[in-house]
Parts: structure tokens; sequence; C-alpha cells
């Protein structure tokens, strides 16, 4: 099956340009900043999409083909999400930025059991396919795995889409760049992107919460400075200063 892309990728431009600009416009009152709040979109119909996609591969394929590549995509998102920082600090320790280096890593990482996963292939690969192991479970399970597998390819992307992290002021900032040179958000930025996948979108959230150790640690992302006026620690300050010892009298004038 051919797909003439010509004829589909200028369609899709306005969807995503219309897209980026609904998931970034601020909700401003009283000169807050905050973009709107989680919605169903354009990012949580892709993820829709995707696993459609990889359902119909894997039927097309059969879980003989799609075998090893869930099983390489499956170890890529668990290894990467562990591993990236290690490399990554190999690469600061040689002078290369902190973002650079995470993502650098991450790919490192992706790269090295793509290679370890192509050798397995060599070995076992065609023997898979021409044995007829799983007998009349074969698409059925190549359509779960091949769903698991762009789901993985997906996850990969979102942890790279995650390296760096962009507040809300800064997105919409960029926002009004565009539309005030173009009229209308053509060309969505990195820190659109990453706000609209993870903050803007219905499936955000739970992105954030339930694939915490896939996705990288964004540099600039700044914690909250605990409270140090809490009545936990005015308590522990009274308490300090009556058991503190008394201070020395001052030395008398000659």
């Amino acid at each position: 099956m051919q797909f003439q892309a010509g004829s589909w990728l200028p369609g899709l431009t306005p969807m995503f340009a219309a897209a980026a600009e609904t998931a970034t416009k601020a909700a401003s009152k009283a000169g807050e900043t905050a973009l709107a709040g989680p919605s169903l979109g354009l990012f949580d119909i892709l993820i829709i999409i995707v696993i459609g996609l990889g359902c119909w591969r894997g039927k097309v394929r059969g879980i003989s083909e799609e075998l090893l590549g869930f099983l390489q995509w499956l170890v890529t998102i668990v290894a990467a999400g562990f591993l990236y920082g290690l490399v990554g600090d190999l690469l600061v320790a040689g002078k290369v930025p902190r973002l650079w280096a995470n993502i650098g890593g991450y790919i490192l990482v992706i790269i090295a059991v793509s290679i370890i996963f192509g050798l397995i292939a060599k070995s076992v690969g065609n023997k898979l396919v021409d044995s007829d192991f799983f007998g009349g479970w074969e698409y059925r399970l190549g359509m779960i795995a091949g769903a698991v597998r762009y789901l993985c390819i997906w996850i990969a992307i979102l942890a790279i889409l995650s390296a760096r992290y962009f507040d809300a002021a800064t997105v919409e900032a960029q926002r009004k760049a565009q539309e005030k040179e173009a009229g209308i958000v053509l060309l969505p930025t990195w820190g659109i992107l990453s706000r609209m996948a993870f903050y803007d979108s219905y499936s955000g959230p739970f992105i954030r919460q339930y694939l915490a150790h896939q996705l990288m640690t964004p540099v600039g992302y700044a914690k909250a400075t605990p409270n140090e006026n809490t009545i936990g620690k005015q308590q522990q300050r009274v308490l300090d200063a009556v058991t503190a010892p008394p201070a020395p009298p001052p030395p008398e004038k000659k």
C-alpha cells in the first residue's frame, strides 16, 4: 500500500497550525499567563491514530515479524529512560551543554539497543518468521505487538520533547511573536509542542504521572522552593532561640 505524500501533507498544515494556536492561547485573567487547561485535542487524536496504525501494521506483518521490533522498542524506552542521564554525564564532562548531552545520551542508547537487536535479528529472525509457532494467534498477537511498538516509538519522541522545560509565559510569547508576523501560528515551536503535549492535552497529566521514568528530567525546570515560614519552622526557630546558649557579655570598656 503506497501513499502519495504530496496529496495529503499540504492539507495537514492548517490543521496543525490551528491546533497549535488553540492549545497555546492564554486564559489571561488579572495578568495571569497560564495557558488553557487540559482538553481533548489534536495531540490526543494523534495518539489514537498512532495506536491504530500500529494495529494495522501488526495485522499485516503478524507476531512473527513484529516480535523482535516489539521487544526492541520496549527495551529501548526502559533502557533509555534510565541510562540517558549516565551517558549525558559523560558528554557533559566533554563540555557538551546539559540539554544536548541528555538528548545525545538518549539517542545513543537507542542506537546501542538497535545494534544489539539487529544482531539478534540476523541470527533468529528468519527462523521465527518461517515457523508457525503462534498458529491461529499470529495476527491477533501481531496487532497487539504492533500497537505497543508504535506507542513505544511515540513515547521515545515524547521523551526527547520533554528534554527542555518551557513555562507558560515563554510559550505565550512565542505564539504572539508568530501571530504578529504571520497572523497565525504556522510553525509550532519546541515550546508550543511541549506545552501542547504535556499540559494542554487530555492525556498530558497521565503521561507526566505514569511515564515519568520514561521521560527526561526537563532542563531549566525550577522546583518550588520549600516554604520556610510554616508553623513547624516557626516553632523550631522559637525552640532554637530558647535552647541556644546565652551570648557572652560584651567586654568591659577600660
